[in-house]
């Protein structure tokens, strides 16, 4: 899978779709993500769905660098979905401590999520 333009309410969001995916798979789309946020004139939303995925520690280290260089300065606002249960606890406790939690949310709902994007 790879990432992707949307259009909700009139507003552009990069879409990244990690359903199902792990290892290898989980690399080759955030650097789709990346390559279109690094693209876009300005800052962005972005919607990340990792429903169903598996991510090991060479995908969250790299997830930390790519995110830190290249995700982070060019986002407005980044809702998550498919995040449960402790993972869901635990990122929303490092969202609180780091105050990411202003422009980074995790979402039950696709429509939530995207609502929260664009208000």
């Amino acid at each position: 899978m790879s990432a992707t333009w949307i259009q909700y309410k009139g507003k552009r969001i990069i879409y990244a779709d990690y359903r199902g995916l792990k290892g290898n798979e989980l690399i080759a789309a955030l650097d789709s993500e990346a390559k279109l946020a690094q693209e876009a004139p300005g800052k962005v939303l972005i919607l990340d769905d990792f429903t169903g995925s598996v991510a090991d520690s060479a995908f969250m280290e790299y997830a930390k660098k790519v995110g830190k260089e290249i995700v982070e300065p060019k986002t407005e606002k980044c809702a998550i979905l498919g995040v449960e249960g402790m993972k869901k606890v635990l990122l929303n406790a490092y969202n609180w401590f780091t105050g990411a939690g202003t422009h980074q949310r995790v979402f039950d709902s696709e429509l939530a999520a995207k609502e929260w994007l664009v208000e």
